[in-house]
């Protein structure tokens, strides 16, 4: 018998969260996560052009980054919905402080090597790949499912705020003690965080669906695949979703690689105003990641997603634009900081909600393919753009395409009518 329908008001905030040792436990092995791979990412850019001078080199090895994520995902999901999603876990973290570890050996030993970097920076961004999936499908079966919304708002509030006080820790490191000791900060971060999962998290998640069953274990891989992705397109509000994030990731990605030229050229400001705006990003993503929960954005998780991030990011871009002054570009930097971790928080929840679990590390991989596939290509005509227009221009073109974008994608009926609450009976 089904139960009564998910209520549509507002819950208390679940206080109850911090008390959860699983929970505590996928935060910190999260937090841990981001630190290490904020610090990283400063550390390796930053080896990489101060060894070289090159910038044709720090294309190579970004471009390696995607082409690993990319070609991960898919794989990546499909293992999540076989295998235990804790040892997934564990394993992820520790490739990755055995591929910094020995970075930091490389760099230590033989110094500057491109061959060695592009193979580690390899085998990171795919086994960041395999825990970013991996890590979305395991939090639903580690808390009650009234509580998802309220611990994705905390886990993605906290991490956020980790990742921009990371980025200026790995600064620190490379101006005080050297990029050696950054690849080996990444080490011991990933290293805690293996061994954090392998302590804290519980051993039998609270849903018994932990994978495939034994009939679907037996498929090939790309059978499994191939299943995956017919599911997901017979859910026409979240593939819809799915597709709009490549849109709307494509326009952020074109602008906001390049806010530090708009800083300079339509700003006439330096690196502090550059940071400053980074910190007002970051504080709106955090009040927005916790909004989710107080508000019904769930309950109307389709709409906050188009409106949010496609329709409220779209126009600040256009506000900053056109009035490209310290105090307007302070205020739409938190605006749309606010709407991206509101959206973003009703997306997750709703996705975690809707996906049945022996498919969410297939979905995510689907999705996560979507969203990375438009980053490279997003890169380059922003700096095209950037070049032939200006840095001011490319904004206002880059947010009214968003604009536009967000309207096509709300005629869409499944996706604005998309209900992120679980079924009933569920």
């Amino acid at each position: 018998m089904e139960g009564p329908p998910p209520s549509d008001r507002p819950r208390p905030f679940a206080r109850h969260l911090l008390r959860s040792r699983s929970f505590l436990g996928y935060l910190a092995q999260d937090s841990l996560s981001s630190t290490a791979t904020s610090v990283a990412g400063v550390v390796v850019a930053w080896y990489v052009y101060a060894s070289t001078g090159s910038a044709l080199e720090v294309g190579l090895v970004a471009l390696a980054e995607s082409l690993a994520a990319v070609g991960t995902s898919l794989p990546a999901g499909t293992w999540v919905d076989r295998f235990d999603r804790k040892r997934l876990l564990i394993t992820a973290h520790a490739v990755r402080a055995v591929a910094f570890l020995l970075l930091a050996g490389v760099a230590l030993r033989l110094g500057y090597q491109i061959t060695p970097l592009v193979a580690l920076v390899l085998a990171w961004t795919a086994a960041s790949e395999l825990r970013r999936s991996t890590s979305y499908s395991i939090l639903p079966d580690l808390v009650k499912a009234d509580d998802l919304t309220d611990a994705n708002g905390i886990d993605r509030a906290v991490t956020s705020t980790l990742q921009a006080v990371s980025g200026a820790i790995g600064g620190g490191i490379i101006a005080t003690v050297g990029v050696v000791f950054g690849f080996a900060y990444a080490a011991l971060a990933y290293g805690i965080a293996a061994l954090v999962t392998a302590a804290l998290l519980a051993s039998r998640p609270r849903s018994s669906n932990v994978g495939l069953s034994h009939g679907a274990r037996k498929e090939g891989m790309l059978a499994s695949m191939r299943e995956g992705f017919r599911w997901l397109l017979a859910q026409a509000g979240l593939w819809q979703l799915s597709l709009s994030a490549m849109f709307f990731n494509f326009f952020f990605t074109l602008t906001f690689t390049y806010l530090v030229v708009f800083v300079v050229e339509g700003l006439h400001a330096g690196s502090l105003v550059f940071g400053i705006l980074l910190g007002t990003y970051s504080s709106g993503y955090v009040i927005g990641s916790f909004l989710t929960g107080r508000t019904r954005g769930l309950r109307y998780a389709g709409r906050a997603w188009v409106l949010g991030y496609g329709g409220v990011g779209g126009a600040c871009l256009v506000l900053m634009s056109s009035l490209p002054n310290l105090l307007v570009t302070l205020a739409a930097t938190t605006v749309i900081g606010l709407a991206v971790g509101y959206s973003g928080t009703a997306w997750l929840t709703a996705s975690q909600n809707l996906v049945p679990s022996d498919l969410r590390g297939r979905y995510f991989a689907v999705d996560g393919v979507l969203s990375f596939v438009s980053g490279p290509p997003a890169i380059a005509v922003g700096a095209l753009l950037v070049s032939v227009l200006g840095s001011v221009e490319t904004y206002f073109v880059a947010g009214g395409a968003m604009l536009v974008s967000a309207l096509g994608f709300a005629l869409l009926k499944p996706l604005w009518n998309l209900d992120g609450r679980r079924p009933a009976g569920s």
